[in-house]
């Protein structure tokens, strides 16, 4: 988070648990004069039963991630639903101090999230006609993305310096998200009276919603892939 989002200057690693809990990571640098604790500093207060899979938000640069479970998470009290109930839900950074935050101080003593607070903004169940299943990996589409533009320059923290094209760094010319989907897919193995499908959702600003992908066929349709399971795309890879 150098030129965006809440400008902190370490990035953030999120750790699904099979327990259901993520575990947050904040990077270096750590030490005299540093601003990160190059460590686990906490884990977040959501409980996402039986997780499948945790993939980076690619359009949201605010530390978003969705991840793969089941039972939806309450809006209201942000409590999990019911097991057998597939779901996806984004998990992301609500609100935090701007800026680097140094190790010494109130915010330093301990790590205790850093200031950081977490929502869950959306929350898909198979219970509600979200979803046509059970959901066990996702993927997004890649057509309209900046791969090709230069990566942003290294910064004295990192391993080394980025590819020049098609670079897999998340974002480009310092604020502008790589990746930029119009569709989430998700793989369902087990669909209700079929045998493998991925579902289609069109992303947008109020969310997801199941996209029809046959429009001579009555209802809304998902793509035919029996027994279907790991999805990929190119930015995940």
């Amino acid at each position: 988070m150098l030129t965006f989002s809440f400008l902190r200057g370490v990035y953030y690693g999120y750790i699904l648990n099979r327990t259901g809990n993520v575990a947050l990571f904040e990077s270096g640098p750590n030490g005299v004069n540093g601003w990160g604790f190059d460590d686990v500093v906490g884990i977040i207060s959501f409980e996402f039963l039986a997780p499948k899979t945790i993939q980076l938000d690619p359009i949201n640069l605010d530390g978003s991630v969705y991840i793969v479970h089941e039972g939806p998470i309450d809006p209201v009290d942000g409590r999990p639903g019911n097991l057998g109930d597939g779901a996806i839900s984004r998990l992301r950074i609500e609100s935090a101090l701007t800026g680097q935050v140094p190790l010494g101080g109130n915010l330093g003593a301990n790590a205790n999230f850093r200031d950081l607070q977490f929502s869950v903004p959306l929350s898909l169940g198979q219970s509600g006609g979200q979803l046509s299943g059970l959901p066990v990996d996702i993927a997004f589409d890649n057509q309209r993305n900046l791969g090709g533009l230069p990566a942003t320059n290294t910064n004295t923290f990192a391993a080394g310096s980025p590819l020049p094209a098609n670079s897999k760094m998340v974002y480009r010319n310092g604020t502008l998200n790589t990746s930029e989907p119009q569709f989430l897919l998700a793989s369902i193995p087990n669909p209700v009276g079929g045998s493998g499908v991925i579902d289609v959702l069109a992303l947008g600003q109020s969310g997801a919603r199941l996209f029809d992908t046959d429009p001579y066929v009555e209802g809304v349709q998902s793509i035919p892939v029996p027994l279907v399971t790991i999805l990929s795309d190119y930015f995940r890879q």
